[in-house]
């Protein structure tokens, strides 16, 4: 049986208060590869993971939803989510393209 999303919140944990960058399907997930953020917590979201992240600079916290993960890794300073249904940060969805081999989401 698949780890609930609560399960996976839990497994996540160390990324928490670390600075990263991000990819979602290969493409930087913030405006500049430069852009730094602090993940601020992690939790289960009904079948998804809510990732709250502020700049490292300061500012205002964004929410970064991941809808139905699968192969989750977590390793030192890097997680990996190798599929999604879908990504969100802020107004923005991703979706995987056809095929897309890469994983859905990288933070490092």
């Amino acid at each position: 049986m698949p780890p609930t999303p609560s399960q996976l919140a839990r497994a996540i944990e160390p990324v928490i208060r670390q600075c990263t960058r991000g990819e979602v399907w290969g493409a930087p997930l913030f405006a500049t590869r430069d852009v730094i953020y602090e993940v601020e917590s992690v939790s289960g979201l009904f079948a998804g993971l809510k990732l709250c992240l502020r700049p490292a600079s300061g500012g205002d916290r964004r929410v970064l939803k991941i809808a139905q993960p699968g192969g989750v890794t977590v390793e030192t300073g890097r997680l990996q989510i190798v599929h999604a249904r879908y990504i969100s940060w802020g107004r923005v969805k991703f979706k995987p393209a056809r095929g897309e081999a890469k994983p859905a989401l990288v933070l490092s």
